[in-house]
């Protein structure tokens, strides 16, 4: 799952207010003035201990414990001796600091560990979530027994059964803390519904969870005595959200390929409810495109306005799970937002006759409007690539090449092999190119088009015009020679293009799903109907 949600359980958890002050002093900690870690890695420590998906960021931790504790100074050095935590800075410290011990060197990409029976590397790019857990582990169970504990890792010769030894017995630590301040017992009955709503259900399969189902489910649910969990639909959706992901966790941890109903009966591929409750609280999840935009390099561009990225973070963290419940998330973004604003109108207070005002007037925007603005979201990302390659291009990155092939790979680029030739197997349908300098060359190729055919002329054409349209951070004609930008672009192409396929995908169900916008206004009065309805009887004005 991404940081979102992991807030959101955080929140809904019975944790405790120690803990809750502990991520806080995460969050809060700071070095030579900022703050030590990005919002970003410390929604993922959030996410990651709450989950309790922590095993194997405590094994990598004591690796890099042990490969840190052979620079100058040793491992509190390495971790609070420096500045902010970025990836950047913990490289450079490596490259100055790391003294010659066998079994470890400086990579390129990380610290490299040497083990008899197998090599381990610790990338600079995961440094700085790992500093981040460690500060949280000194934080909780404090400095002495972290430093008790991986003692045997500061030793010449340290082996990696004891590295496995130590990530084991901080995570027994981590564990026996949590039992005291983060229950999951929330969780775990908001779980069992759904699975007795199912078992009640005509069809108890799994495969039966559709937009109809989860709609049933809320207003049977939310009017409830037992209601609290999933008062709002956009509650209950993400609990299903939840649910299909943590039944895939558990068919892949267990080679299950064909899990159809609940149950005991393994031959008949069945899957029991207490392993997807396991699902539940460990399922992993992709990486989220929308964190990483709006990380270090890439937050050198703002690809994306706060506005924007709010926009798709339900898309994004519903991943491919939208494209089987799209009614659902359309339900979200259009009743979903009206429930947020008739429950800040419950703060205010209103008067009777003015909160039955709000309600009728809660929503916002219909299903056409909602599709409109996916659609120029689409739009946006594309514009955005286009633009990309634009900047890449004229800093001279290599990377302007991989987009121009993603963005347009049916382009004629036949007239380019001239100019990067290379000694190879002839091919008609293969233009191979010269390994060194590539990107200088086609750099200088662009700029002159007459060179070009018209499609790729056409096409770094539209590529400046978006460039020249974008009126934001990094896509300004003076931010070209800043190198920040240029690493913030090339670091942004792949989160983009994730964007673009999330988009594309989810626009190409919405097509076949609703059909025309006539369809959709049809469908959006019943629901409109149906759910203003339901937010009179939730929210006591019932007449």
């Amino acid at each position: 799952m991404n940081a979102a949600v992991a807030e959101r359980l955080l929140l809904e958890a019975d944790k405790s207010a120690e803990l809750a002050n502990a991520f806080r002093t995460v969050a809060d900690a700071e070095a030579d003035g900022q703050p030590k870690f990005t919002e970003v890695i410390c929604r993922d420590l959030v996410r990651t201990v709450v989950c309790r998906v922590y095993a194997l960021p405590l094994l990598e931790l004591c690796h890099l414990i042990r490969a840190a504790d052979g620079c100058a100074g040793g491992y509190e050095a390495f971790f609070w001796g420096g500045g902010p935590a970025r990836a950047g800075a913990f490289r450079g410290y490596a490259e100055r600091n790391l003294v010659s011990l066998p079994g470890i060197a400086a990579a390129k990409t990380g610290l490299k560990l040497d083990y008899p029976d197998g090599t381990f590397t610790v990338t600079y790019s995961r440094m700085p979530f790992l500093s981040a857990m460690l500060e949280f582990l000194v934080t909780v169970i404090g400095y002495r027994a972290v430093d008790d504990v991986i003692e045997p890792l500061r030793a010449r010769g340290a082996t990696g059964k004891q590295v496995s030894n130590a990530a084991k017995e901080l995570a027994s630590q981590l564990y026996a803390y949590l039992k005291e301040h983060l229950s999951s017992a929330q969780s775990q009955r908001k779980f069992r519904r759904l699975i007795a709503f199912l078992d009640r259900a005509a069809d108890e399969s799994p495969d039966a969870i559709d937009d109809a189902l989860i709609l049933d489910f809320w207003l049977e649910e939310s009017a409830s005595d037992k209601g609290a969990d999933f008062k709002t639909f956009r509650a209950v959706y993400l609990a299903f959200l939840r649910f299909i992901q943590a039944l895939a966790a558990a068919q892949n941890r267990d080679g299950l390929e064909n899990v159809k109903v609940l149950g005991a009966d393994r031959s008949a591929g069945e899957v029991e409810p207490h392993e997807l409750e396991y699902g539940l609280e460990t399922v992993g999840e992709t990486e989220n495109p929308l964190d990483k935009l709006a990380d270090d390099p890439c937050s050198a561009v703002r690809f994306l306005t706060k506005t924007e990225a709010r926009s798709l973070e339900l898309l994004v963290e519903s991943d491919t799970v939208a494209d089987r419940l799209p009614l659902s998330v359309l339900r979200c973004e259009v009743f979903g937002a009206a429930q947020a604003r008739i429950t800040q109108g419950l703060r205010r207070r209103l008067a009777p006759d003015a909160f039955l005002a709000l309600i009728d007037d809660s929503v916002a925007q219909d299903y056409a409007e909602c599709r409109a603005r996916f659609s120029a979201l689409a739009e946006h990302v594309e514009r955005s690539l286009l633009a990309s390659f634009h900047a890449l291009a004229e800093a001279g990155r290599a990377e302007a090449i991989t987009v121009l092939l993603r963005l347009r790979p049916d382009l004629d680029y036949s007239s380019l092999a001239a100019h990067f030739a290379v000694t190879g197997p002839e091919d008609d349908n293969v233009i191979p190119f010269a390994p060194h300098g590539v990107a200088a060359r086609f750099a200088t190729l662009l700029a002159a088009t007459d060179s070009l055919t018209e499609p790729l002329r056409n096409f770094v054409t539209d590529a400046k015009t978006a460039y020249a349209g974008l009126s934001r951070q990094g896509f300004r004609d003076r931010d070209m020679a800043d190198p920040a930008v240029a690493g913030g672009f090339a670091a942004g192409e792949a989160p983009l293009f994730a964007l673009r396929t999330r988009l594309s995908a989810f626009g190409q169900v919405l097509a076949r799903a609703g059909g025309d916008d006539a369809a959709y206004g049809s469908q959006f009065e019943r629901d409109r109907i149906l759910f203003l309805r339901q937010f009179r009887v939730l929210y006591g004005a019932d007449i």
